[in-house]
């Protein structure tokens, strides 16, 4: 009997201790919105199914947008750091901020020792005005300039090269493509030599033609006055 009554008892404090827990659960959300439906459960848990799929499709976008980046921007350090022409980063006292391996094995030194160098001290003397009115011109057209000049180093001899720049987004930066053209420059003096010495081969020729007429006039002279009885005026050979 005891037992039962402590059994009862248990039950009781424990139904009274669930009415007390809903008791206090409905005042703590009283004024709140009612409990969904299974409808609207159902609703509700599809919204956001869907919606996690769409995170999960935009991850993916992101990702393989995220890989194509990196791509591009390997293959434009390939195209940069190999490209056959100089790429050249300068500012406006021509101190080299960046440039491409062709850059420096024009100017004959490693890209780390040419870093903050100054572009024009590879210029050489006489093309060297030409190369600062260039820099000039950019810096106040804004506008694609180009020009050209030789480069030297301690190393090598002179190059001519073709230079073309324009402004940089970034303030007070400079890009600077240079293109060695020594190979169409030596071809283009040798076709003006050639082309020199065939008007002297043909001026050469034209005096030597005159001379001769010339010699010939004399003797025609000269029998002119013999038959006149007179003295040659000429001496001809």
């Amino acid at each position: 009997m005891l037992q039962m009554k402590k059994i009862n008892k248990n039950l009781s404090d424990a139904t009274r201790l669930r009415q007390l827990a809903e008791d206090k659960y409905k005042k703590k959300h009283s004024g709140k919105e009612p409990f969904l439906t299974e409808s609207e459960t159902n609703k509700l848990s599809h919204e956001l199914g869907v919606h996690q799929i769409e995170l999960e499709m935009q991850a993916e976008e992101l990702r393989l947008a995220r890989d194509e980046a990196e791509i591009a921007a390997e293959k434009y350090t390939m195209l940069y750091d190999f490209a056959p022409v100089g790429y050249f980063t300068l500012d406006h006292y021509n101190t080299i901020i960046e440039l491409n391996f062709s850059g420096a094995r024009m100017l004959s030194e490693s890209r780390n020792d040419l870093a903050n160098s100054d572009f024009s001290l590879f210029v050489t003397h006489d093309t060297r005005p030409i190369f600062n009115d260039f820099m000039q011109k950019i810096i106040k057209s804004d506008s694609k300039q180009t020009c050209e000049v030789r480069l030297t180093t301690t190393e090598n001899p002179a190059i001519f090269v073709h230079i073309e720049g324009i402004v940089s987004r970034e303030k007070n930066k400079y890009l600077v493509v240079v293109v060695d053209i020594s190979d169409r420059k030596l071809l283009e003096e040798a076709q003006t030599l050639k082309y020199k010495v065939k008007e002297l081969e043909y001026a050469n020729s034209a005096m030597v033609g005159r001379e001769l007429k010339m010699i010939e006039l004399k003797k025609e002279i000269n029998a002119l006055l013999l038959q006149m009885g007179k003295e040659k005026k000429y001496f001809t050979v």
